[in-house]
């Protein structure tokens, strides 16, 4: 076994990874050089213990045909070779559909990349499931560590960000993680085996890319050690997130999940703050990345409202509520429809006043009161269907009235229409539109 790889089995050790004959062990495999380095790597460790490697590799349909079934066939054509030397090497191909990335892409309102990437994890998800794996091993790189590492800095993420990539996160572990690219491509040319390379890696316009094409060239000619001294902080970030993360274990182990006493909120230090909220709407399902603006705008509210003690934020399907001297965070399931925004205003809000907070636009419950709304009522977005009466008394299709406004497609994301939920038939009483600069359509209640 050469250095190389008995580097990648300690590693896998260290990621606690028990190396016997039971252990079911997948990698997921792109093609470039550091996948190709792990699959070929782990292949040789595990027919020493005649231990069977899972790999799979994801061919997200977004290059062209020729590169991305390429890279995908060069892996199945890698693994046939190995298998003919005798080791044993499975390969799943999972190939998403034509527009599928950027469909995702849209509905998480990201980038390619964040999209790509979800998907790719859920593949990976499914596979390890369905292989009954143990772990699933990935290939990411210590220059990939450094890279990371700088971009979280660069977006001014906190200490639980910050830290990097974690060798280990649940099944997923990444033994080449200390290992730097020179090293992985020197190990494949004593081998005398190929890698396939993707175009993208020298487009500029992706963050990472940028980082590395850019920023990183100029580091190691003008800045001599820098590596250390951020693999250092990220490494120190991870102590900090650690002991945080512990405080807040202990705060939250006499609460029921997702809620926190509000008089026990406002005496937490602002970054334990921060980090309760954000668990708390992680522990309610949200997946999605939480911006530390809304967070930091729950806290402030909770500052400013601490008198009356009620109101209610929302951003994504999110819903942070404050009333009865207790904090809530829930996430909102959608209706049979994909509306962006719901917020149901029941009763205590309507006596405890409290300010509604959409993703565009805020209400104060005493508008509504003047309006005579009463509840249950719900504020939300445009659903197609809609329909409001108009002065004759005849139905009228919420969509025409924003087309006679000449409201934007853009815009009619951001519109509220506040439905009563009470009765059969559950009207829709006002069309909001004019924070948005058109008008308002308002039924007398």
């Amino acid at each position: 076994m050469c250095k190389f790889e008995n580097d990648v089995k300690n590693n896998l050790i260290k990621c606690g990874i028990t190396l016997e004959k039971k252990m079911r062990l997948g990698a997921a495999v792109s093609g470039g050089a550091d996948s190709i380095s792990l699959l070929v790597s782990l292949s040789s460790i595990l027919s020493e213990l005649d231990i069977p490697l899972f790999v799979i590799t994801v061919n997200h349909n977004i290059r062209l045909a020729e590169e991305s079934d390429g890279d995908a066939n060069y892996v199945e054509e890698m693994c046939r070779k190995l298998r003919q030397d005798g080791l044993k090497v499975e390969c799943d191909v999972v190939k998403l559909k034509k527009g599928e990335v950027a469909e995702v892409s849209r509905q998480r309102s990201g980038g390619i990349e964040e999209a790509a990437r979800a998907l790719r994890y859920q593949a990976f998800e499914s596979f390890i499931k369905e292989k009954n794996l143990d772990a699933l091993c990935l290939a990411h790189n210590k220059n990939d560590q450094l890279e990371t590492l700088l971009m979280r800095f660069l977006q001014g993420s906190s200490c639980d960000s910050s830290g990097g990539i974690k060798p280990t996160r649940g099944k997923f572990v990444r033994p080449l993680l200390n290992i730097e690219r020179c090293e992985i491509e020197k190990y494949l040319n004593e081998k005398k085996i190929a890698w396939r390379t993707d175009c993208t890696n020298f487009e500029t316009e992706y963050f990472r890319n940028k980082i590395r094409l850019k920023l990183v060239p100029f580091l190691d000619k003008e800045f001599p050690g820098w590596q250390k001294a951020v693999l250092s902080g990220g490494e120190k970030s991870v102590e900090d997130s650690d002991a945080i993360n512990q405080m807040i274990s202990i705060i939250l182990k006499n609460h029921k999940q997702c809620e926190i006493s509000l008089s026990d909120f406002v005496e937490l230090p602002e970054s334990v703050k921060i980090r309760v909220l954000l668990k708390a709407c992680n522990d309610a399902g949200e997946t999605k990345r939480i911006p530390y603006a809304f967070l930091k705008d729950v806290i402030n509210s909770v500052s400013e409202n601490r008198k009356s003690g009620c109101f209610i934020k929302q951003f994504s399907s999110i819903k942070i509520e404050v009333k009865n001297g207790t904090i809530s965070v829930k996430k909102l399931s959608k209706s049979d429809t994909d509306s962006n925004f719901f917020v149901i205003i029941d009763e205590a809000c309507l006596k405890d006043n409290c300010e509604i907070e959409l993703p565009f636009v805020k209400f104060d419950v005493l508008q509504l009161k003047a309006l005579g709304a009463t509840s249950p009522f719900c504020l939300r977005s445009v659903r197609i269907g809609d329909q409001i009466k108009s002065a004759d008394g005849k139905m009228k299709n919420v969509s025409d009235i924003l087309s006679d406004w000449h409201v934007s497609n853009e815009d009619r994301e951001k519109v509220v229409v506040l439905q009563e939920l009470s009765g059969s038939t559950q009207p829709i009483k006002c069309i909001f539109a004019c924070f948005l600069g058109y008008k308002d359509w308002i039924v007398k209640l």
